[in-house]
């Protein structure tokens, strides 16, 4: 079709060429030497456009094979280019396959080029990780020069430091990578895992729980994380009141409702003999009923300098009204009333944990143990033997059980 259109335009071209030439009087003398030569006006026009095509096509072409060895090269290195191009994404399939040998074999060729060099040393340098081969990662990173790649580099380096619990040095890096404005959630992810390794529990809470509201993390790995990070840290018991604050208030309304998050931190509050946030912590359990984790903690809480033990009996006194069936409250308020040695009260609460249909063993094991104290105590031999008995029988069930 294209080519119709054209010899179309060329015929009515040469009609009206040939009808204005038609009009044109014009002549052209030429003079050599003794030569004379004449020659109407179209003549001269029409060898003047076939001797300018002659020479236009000439010099093209003297041009054409001046350029000719610069073309080749130019075509064997888009060539090479393309074929760096195709063995990079085969090594990068090889590299997610598991086929880390082969990846770093194919990555060679694309390592060569400077479009591709940096991409492929990281590919190598991730297999070479992933094979143990310590050297040869490192010296593919150090070969990453191009400042587009620095913040990938630093990354892969970083991740490679925290698979070799080397996190004091990863810790370096990520403090770099932060303060080039580097926040995102990969960076917080490696450095949770480094202040893991060093044991930075307060860090691994905040980066825990700020990973598990931007849901980058799951909701079960991240309270995994928060409550290891919380039982390392009251058994290392290296914090302050204002630590442990800092981290509840940070918590979302979701987690602030989570049972075993509140019992750690009430704990943490009880261990730093701080009543005042411990209480605030206890009123808020309470009023959303989280029994089982908080009334265990009330004897420890009542212990504490500041805590009226009155209070406490009147609180659980309080919850007890309004369910008295509940063994855990049961168990709490006579836990109070042996400290003040209420020994008709505990008794009774005590065998009413014991007579609960759903009591855990724990709790009935604990129950049977203050029995028989109290009952040492008051030199009741009989039901003190009742008991021991009972106490033994459980702790042999759960001895034969495991």
């Amino acid at each position: 079709m294209r080519f119709l259109i054209w010899l179309a335009i060329l015929s009515v071209g040469a009609v009206v060429a040939a009808w204005l030439m038609k009009f044109n009087t014009g002549h052209v003398v030429l003079f050599w030497n003794i030569h004379r030569i004449d020659l109407s006006l179209n003549m001269a026009l029409i060898l003047f456009v076939i001797f300018s095509s002659i020479f236009f096509v000439t010099l093209r072409l003297i041009n054409e094979l001046i350029n000719l060895p610069l073309k080749a090269k130019a075509y064997r290195l888009r060539s090479k280019s393309i074929q760096a191009a195709e063995d990079l994404a085969r090594a990068m399939d090889y590299l997610f396959a598991g086929r880390f040998s082969k990846a770093i074999k194919v990555a060679h060729f694309p390592s060569l080029f400077p479009e591709t060099s940096n991409i492929a040393l990281m590919i190598v340098a991730q297999a070479n990780h992933q094979l143990k081969n310590g050297e040869s990662r490192d010296e593919a990173l150090e070969n990453i020069k191009d400042s587009k790649h620095l913040q990938a580099k630093l990354i892969l380096q970083a991740q490679f430091l925290v698979d070799d619990r080397q996190s004091s040095a990863a810790l370096k890096i990520i403090k770099q990578l932060q303060e080039k404005g580097a926040r995102q959630f990969l960076v917080q992810s490696i450095a949770m895992r480094a202040h893991q390794i060093s044991k930075n529990w307060l860090e691994v809470i905040r980066l825990a729980n700020n990973l598990k509201k931007r849901n980058y993390l799951s909701p079960l790995l991240a309270d995994a994380r928060m409550l290891e990070a919380l039982n390392q840290l009251l058994n290392n018991k290296q914090y302050t009141s204002q630590d442990l604050l800092k981290q509840w208030q940070e918590l979302s309304s979701v987690d602030q409702q989570n049972p075993a998050l509140m019992r750690l931190f009430i704990k943490g509050f009880i261990q730093l003999n701080d009543s005042t946030n411990a209480k605030k912590l206890f009123d808020f359990g309470f009023a959303i009923k989280v029994f089982p984790e908080l009334v265990l903690l009330v004897p420890s809480y009542t212990k504490m300098s500041g805590v009226l033990r009155n209070e406490s009996i009147l609180l659980i006194e309080k919850l007890l009204k309004q369910d008295m069936a509940n063994h855990y409250l049961q168990f709490a308020m006579g836990e109070l009333c042996y400290l003040q040695q209420l020994w008709g009260k505990s008794i009774a609460c005590y065998e009413s944990v014991i007579s609960s249909p759903h009591v855990k063993n724990d709790l009935k094991e604990q129950s049977h143990f203050r029995l028989f104290s109290i009952y040492e105590e008051n030199e009741n031999a009989q039901q003190s033997a009742v008991h021991q008995k009972k106490l033994i029988q459980l702790l042999a069930n759960k001895i034969n059980y495991e």
